[in-house]
């Protein structure tokens, strides 16, 4: 089950990354192509502006999701690296754990805003802001899974009395 489990989240992470990648490129692109078109064509590109803003936020969006996934983020790491051990591991769990609840805080907060934001909506193409908190609730959710899974692993290690380093996954 577990090895599934591992399976979706890689291919919700391969989802994520090729979000990130396109609206890396897609950005530039909309953007310079609006600069050609209002000034040289003076015809700009009637929404360029909010959909670069789009791909911008899913770009961080679905970018942070992914570093989660790899645990990339800085503080964690260069804090946990300072301690050896069964005292890292409990840390370590301890640090996710935090983590976890600021994640669940997070969600309930952008599941309490959708029917407020669901009122208003962007200039051009009439989206409504809600499509935001959706996208939160989603990218924390799996944020959420993956820090499971580290806390797990983390006490796992820290009675195995493994280094951090050698904790590995389930299975």
């Amino acid at each position: 089950m577990y090895q599934i489990y591992k399976k979706i989240q890689r291919a919700v992470v391969w989802l994520f990354m090729a979000i990130v990648y396109f609206s890396e490129a897609f950005i530039p692109i909309i953007l310079c192509a609006q600069v050609i078109g209002r000034k040289f064509l003076r015809s700009p590109i009637l929404g360029a502006e909010e959909l670069a803003g789009f791909a911008f936020t899913a770009m961080v969006l679905f970018g942070s999701a992914a570093i989660c996934y790899h645990k990339k983020y800085i503080v964690v790491d260069v804090f946990i690296k300072r301690f050896k051990g069964r005292t890292a591991n409990l840390l370590a769990a301890a640090v996710d754990l935090l983590t976890l609840a600021v994640y669940g805080a997070l969600i309930y907060c952008f599941y309490i805003a959708i029917p407020v934001q669901a009122k208003f909506v962007s200039g051009i193409f009439g989206v409504p802001k809600s499509v935001y908190a959706v996208a939160m609730i989603i990218c924390f959710a799996f944020m959420c899974c993956c820090t499971i899974e580290y806390v797990v692993l983390d006490i796992k290690a820290a009675i195995e009395n493994k280094s951090v380093e050698q904790k590995g996954e389930f299975g």
